[in-house]
């Protein structure tokens, strides 16, 4: 696996954004826009067309990240106008704990694997739970 990493600046996520996929106890979940951390709301649509997700509150301690592995986010996006047609470009982010600040979570990325150019979203995130924020009293 290509684990080369394309360095992009850590985003913030909150502990609220990542409640809900922690819940899960890494049991993967399809995003709602309703529930995206806020700096991913601004990418336009067609740049984040499919976001999973999968977390823990237990993690595993990452030496080479500075914290806790706690949780990882997959950005799909439509790749078919690209010179050599694929169906989608998947853009990985992982979520860390920096212990030593407040256990403040962080997503660093994006880390290219042998998916980053692919044909098929893998069996693993077929069918998955969708996130969706929902007001009390919504049905």
């Amino acid at each position: 696996m290509n684990n080369d990493r394309r360095v992009v600046r850590p985003k913030p996520i909150t502990t609220e954004e990542f409640e809900p996929i922690k819940q899960r106890d890494w049991r993967p979940v399809e995003l709602d826009y309703s529930v995206l951390p806020e700096w991913m709301k601004k990418i336009p649509v067609e740049q984040r067309l499919r976001v999973f997700a999968s977390g823990s509150s237990i993690g595993n301690f990452n030496i080479n990240l500075g914290g806790e592995h706690v949780g990882g986010i997959l950005v799909f996006r439509d790749a078919t106008d690209h010179e050599e047609p694929y169906d989608w470009n998947k853009d990985k982010y992982l979520i860390i704990r920096d212990l030593h600040n407040d256990n403040a979570l962080l997503m660093q990325g994006i880390y290219l694997d042998d998916e980053h150019w692919t044909n098929v979203i893998p069996d693993r995130l077929q069918n998955v739970e969708v996130l969706k924020y929902e007001k009390e009293g919504d049905e």
